[in-house]
């Protein structure tokens, strides 16, 4: 996550966050009470990358609160970057 456990985010995702956190795991490294911050994401997301056999890194929109630079973990991991506007 984003954010901490108590600050689910969209805050309209609280009934998926429920159900994931009845039967799955739901991980953040943040404090329970912080809120979602644009600069929280890259640290989520390097968390996702740290568990997956693979990545796929999709071309931020102009609109993107700022460029994240993705550096693989370590030599052979797999990795694809596609164009934002790439057909699928």
């Amino acid at each position: 996550m984003g954010a901490g456990f108590d600050c689910p985010y969209p805050a309209e995702n609280q009934d998926l966050f429920d159900k994931i956190a009845e039967n799955g795991a739901i991980m953040t490294e943040f404090h329970l009470d912080m809120g979602p911050r644009g600069e929280n994401f890259p640290t989520r997301n390097r968390l996702i990358a740290g568990l997956a056999a693979a990545v796929v890194v999709v071309e931020a929109a102009e609109r993107s609160l700022r460029p994240v630079y993705w550096q693989s973990p370590s030599p052979g991991w797999m990795t694809r970057a596609l164009p934002a506007d790439s057909e699928p």
